[in-house]
């Protein structure tokens, strides 16, 4: 059950490759690992020490490629951090390309109890296409060896890929479904930025292919009785993601690691790169912050609630009763005990929604 406790979260950038589609900060280049491990360290001293009364109660180990973690490190962290809160939720992302059965029980033994597994697809060429290191057999093989340990986990999705049919990714899903029944399903629609390699090819995403694979998915995954809780993430029963579900609701988090971001006393504050990491803690990142204004907080409470099934307040909104009731005939808004909810539909032109609500 979600409570209204921070969240902490750790960034590993490092990666063994970089994605054609990625658009994240990550590096593949490992110099610099001993002073991220040495400043991870510092933060976590600081976070169990400044934010105990607090009682953080999920973590999340995101990448970059976590897995890639040396397992002396991240078993002192954790012994440190699990020693320090009682997490509702621990997760850790993993690549399938280096995870293997004998990690799945280490994270087990630590303290992990929950495993994100970046699939993407099952379909080889699409694996190569995305510039992902694994094969469908060996994906196929990983969720085998964490299903096996773990009762909650999650699988990635990546679909509106151009040039790919989207029987393809129906075919994917449908694996993951019928083979694994994973209690969790996260769907990215593939976003080309220009910095990328996919970018520098001059692709592009169909809006039609978007919009067709989207209702599709969220249409199969209803039928097999997951619920479509947020916009990109669907669940079974009682397994949405505790962790990232505090975003969406503007619960404060720490972030540790490049490229982090945190929420904390109505400040958001980040760092830039490893370097700024390594040279920047956490606590003058913290204080050098400048508090979130009213407005801003009211706009990413709506931005934010917007995503997920949790609606938002009609108060809050500045949308019209004429607009409203337009938004509502077109299926893309529903409006219950003065509770505004965007409909799966609405999900598609979220962005345009939010600029309406507002």
């Amino acid at each position: 059950m979600l409570q209204n406790f921070p969240g902490i979260y750790i960034h590993v950038p490092f990666c063994l490759k970089k994605c054609a589609y990625c658009a994240f900060y990550s590096l593949e280049n490992f110099s610099k690992y001993n002073e991220y491990c040495k400043a991870i360290q510092r933060d976590i001293d600081f976070i169990c020490h400044f934010a105990y009364d607090t009682k953080p109660d999920t973590l999340y180990w995101g990448g970059g490629t976590p897995s890639l973690l040396k397992e002396h490190e991240l078993a002192t962290w954790m012994q440190q951090l699990t020693n320090t809160f009682t997490f509702q939720e621990v997760t850790m992302e993993v690549n399938p390309s280096s995870m293997t059965q004998e990690k799945c029980k280490f994270y087990r033994s630590i303290g992990i109890q929950r495993i994100s597994i970046g699939i993407q697809s099952l379909d080889d060429q699409v694996l190569q296409f995305l510039g992902r290191l694994h094969t469908a057999k060996q994906a196929k093989q990983v969720i085998q060896q964490v299903q096996s340990t773990f009762e909650n986990f999650s699988l990635d999705l990546i679909y509106a890929i151009p040039q790919v049919s989207s029987q393809i990714i129906y075919t994917t899903l449908q694996q993951m479904v019928e083979n694994f029944q994973p209690p969790h399903i996260s769907t990215y629609p593939l976003e080309i930025y220009s910095h990328t390699l996919l970018g520098k090819k001059n692709l592009q995403s169909s809006e039609e292919q978007f919009s067709k694979e989207y209702e599709w998915i969220h249409q199969y995954l209803q039928s097999q009785g997951y619920i479509h809780y947020e916009v990109s993430n669907f669940c079974k029963k009682d397994f949405q993601a505790l962790h990232n579900s505090k975003y969406w609701k503007c619960i404060p988090y720490w972030g540790l690691g490049p490229s982090a971001h945190s929420l904390w006393n109505h400040r958001r504050f980040s760092y830039k790169d490893i370097q700024h990491y390594i040279e920047q803690d956490l606590q003058n990142l913290y204080e050098n912050a400048l508090p979130l204004s009213p407005q801003d907080m009211h706009e990413e409470q709506i931005m934010l609630a917007a995503r997920t099934l949790q609606g938002i307040p009609r108060f809050q909104c500045s949308i019209t009763d004429a607009r409203l009731q337009f938004l509502i005939k077109q299926n893309l808004l529903s409006l219950e005990n003065q509770q505004i909810y965007i409909q799966p539909q609405g999900w598609q032109v979220l962005n345009s929604l939010i600029v309406e609500l507002l």
